[in-house]
């Protein structure tokens, strides 16, 4: 077990893993990997609600979660979070979450395999086995986030022996490649003949965010009736249009407040009608105020997040 003061310790030497509550500003993620930093590990604790709206990236990411309550959404299946999980979210799928406060935490490794091709060819390692990167389950039984759970305790341990870290990941998706998707991925109910394009959804709700927005609107431009666009999207994704919506508009204010714009700008510009009702929403998503928001970017910049609640300690 390491205490939180040997935890500080090794914080203070890290590159690649951060411990910070963040959630993405942009509907497709673009993160800055290196030769130094092929890949980021994120370490999060939940003192509030953490909702992050559909999104997609060009890497791909592996969530440990821990003892956390809530859902996330990958590709076109939700899953109810509780206990030990295994997620792997695979290059350009569609993914979201909305986690509930409380003392679980949530292990996201992301990485870039072009950037890594430097120090090993991952894709080739998974095709000599008979898998592609496309084709990872999304979820992993118990006993395979046992496995991995003491790799990326090693990852956090010796991030500054990066040679020994590079083996970590090689052995990482040694375990990973055992389960493809067609092992254990459900696919959603056949009642829906015709499946919602996320991507597309998202582009166009991105391009249509300071606008207001109907159920109507959404789903006549998508060529649905509103009835199956609901329908659909709910069955899909675990959350209603409206609350996807609401997500999407709260990270776009992150990004406008850190970007210097004022509280009823943003709340314009990111499609709340209401100053009052927006400001009540966006503290009880992010637990502080837009305004006390903004500030903790004046000084610092966008690249530095809010500070973050000390941990009791992290096991390794």
């Amino acid at each position: 077990m390491l205490q939180y003061f040997d935890f500080c310790a090794i914080i203070k030497n890290m590159e690649r893993v951060k411990y910070e509550y963040s959630t993405p500003t942009s509907f497709e993620e673009h993160l800055n990997f290196s030769k130094d930093a092929p890949y980021i590990l994120r370490i999060k604790r939940f003192s509030h609600e953490d909702v992050v709206p559909l999104h997609y990236a060009k890497t791909i990411e592996i969530l440990l979660a821990q003892d956390l309550k809530g859902k996330i959404v990958v590709g076109n299946q939700n899953y109810a979070l509780g206990g030990k999980q295994l997620f792997v979210i695979p290059p350009n799928t569609v993914h979201a979450n909305d986690i509930q406060p409380g003392p679980g935490t949530l292990y996201v490794l992301k990485m870039d395999f072009d950037v890594f091709l430097e120090y090993a060819n991952i894709s080739a390692i998974l095709g000599s086995h008979g898998v592609s990167i496309g084709n990872l389950a999304h979820t992993y039984p118990e006993s395979d986030f046992d496995r991995v759970f003491p790799v990326v305790m090693d990852l956090i341990a010796y991030d500054s022996d990066f040679s020994y870290c590079i083996g970590l990941i090689i052995k990482l998706y040694s375990i990973l490649k055992d389960r493809s998707q067609a092992d254990n991925v459900s696919q959603p109910e056949e009642k829906f003949s015709k499946k919602i394009d996320l991507h597309r959804l998202i582009q166009w709700t991105q391009e249509n965010l300071s606008e207001k927005i109907s159920l109507q609107d959404v789903a006549e431009q998508f060529g649905y009736s509103k009835c199956y666009f609901c329908s659909c999207f709910k069955a899909m994704t675990g959350f209603t249009y409206y609350e996807y919506l609401t997500s999407a508009r709260i990270s776009y204010a992150s990004k406008l407040l850190q970007n210097g714009q004022s509280v009823k700008e943003t709340c314009y510009m990111a499609g709340f009608e209401n100053v009052s009702y927006f400001v009540q929403l966006f503290k009880k998503r992010l637990g502080v105020t837009p305004r006390e928001y903004a500030r903790a970017f004046e000084k610092t910049g966008p690249a530095v997040p809010l500070a973050l609640p000390k941990p009791d300690f992290v096991d390794v």
